[in-house]
């Protein structure tokens, strides 16, 4: 189980109780409590005092892990022992949008649609794809790179790359993902161009994630 708080404020006494008290929780249900500052690829369970946008919410998102409220552990309390995930899940109607703060919205049905592409389907979303991390990205690369992976991805990171470049299946199955504000003589924009790989902005990676779309989000132009 992991858990995903948020930091700051006046009543941040009161939310660190509340965090403890769970962990509590947790542990005395048997379970184990994952107290890492990134997201931890042990971590089946997400507890979510306050959705925010985080590397662990995003990287949960990609693996198809259960987003859940705090209600859950309180169910587990009161039956004694793991209760039913499903009617304490992040899920709003699927019209319906979650706030993540700052404006960031996440569609209400993307955690439980994640979720059953892997339970269901036996995938995840980014099952298949090579991803190469150009330096200077935001999120940070190592950032995007564990998002990336928890997702399926092999993702890699340009500045501890060889000379060679992966094996791939396809150049269909190779991201780039460059800084928002990459122009056509950004290095890796023409590395992209050359292999006939979609080059994308870190924004293709958390709008798959967060959005709804029958399509995914649109790549930059081939060598612009």
């Amino acid at each position: 189980v992991g858990r995903e708080g948020v930091r700051g404020g006046e009543d941040e006494v009161e939310k660190e109780a509340e965090r403890e008290r769970l962990q509590e929780l947790a542990r005395r249900l048997g379970g184990e409590f994952v107290m890492t500052s990134n997201f931890d690829p042990r971590c089946s369970h997400m507890l979510l005092l306050a959705p925010k946008r985080s590397e662990k919410l995003l990287a949960a998102l990609a693996g198809g892990r259960w987003l859940l409220k705090k209600s859950w552990l309180d169910a587990c309390d009161q039956a004694g022992g793991w209760a039913a995930e499903e009617e304490h899940e992040l899920y709003a109607s699927e019209s319906e949008e979650i706030s993540l703060g700052k404006g960031r919205p996440l569609w209400g049905g993307a955690a439980r649609s994640r979720r059953l592409q892997r339970e269901l389907q036996g995938r995840r979303i980014f099952d298949g794809c090579t991803a190469i991390i150009a330096d200077d990205t935001f999120p940070a690369p190592p950032t995007l790179q564990r998002i990336l992976e928890a997702g399926g991805a092999h993702a890699l990171l340009a500045s501890e790359m060889s000379t060679h470049m992966p094996a791939m299946s396809s150049a269909s199955s190779l991201l780039v993902v460059v800084p928002e504000n990459a122009t056509s003589d950004h290095p890796w924009v023409q590395r992209a161009a050359t292999l006939q790989a979609k080059c994308v902005p870190p924004a293709y990676v958390i709008e798959a994630l967060t959005l709804e779309r029958s399509q995914p989000p649109p790549a930059l132009p081939a060598g612009a």
